[in-house]
């Protein structure tokens, strides 16, 4: 699981470590549920804030390089 987190600040990052401070959700590794999270979206909700698109493509960067 890949872990995306809402810092106390308010900015979204993706927390490799899991060790970030803040509000998290976790996403499974797999392109087609970062597609669905950002779509539907399942992060947005989780998070309570808009998901910027770069985020979303880093999490599917980190997907297609453990690949």
């Amino acid at each position: 699981m890949v872990r995306v987190v809402r810092t106390p600040a308010g900015e979204v990052m993706v927390d490799p470590t899991g060790k970030l401070s803040g509000r998290g959700a976790y996403v499974c590794p797999e392109l087609d549920c970062v597609n669905v999270g950002v779509r539907e979206q399942r992060l947005q909700h989780a998070l309570e804030v808009q998901i910027p698109e770069e985020i979303a493509q880093v999490l599917r960067g980190l997907i297609h390089a453990s690949t």
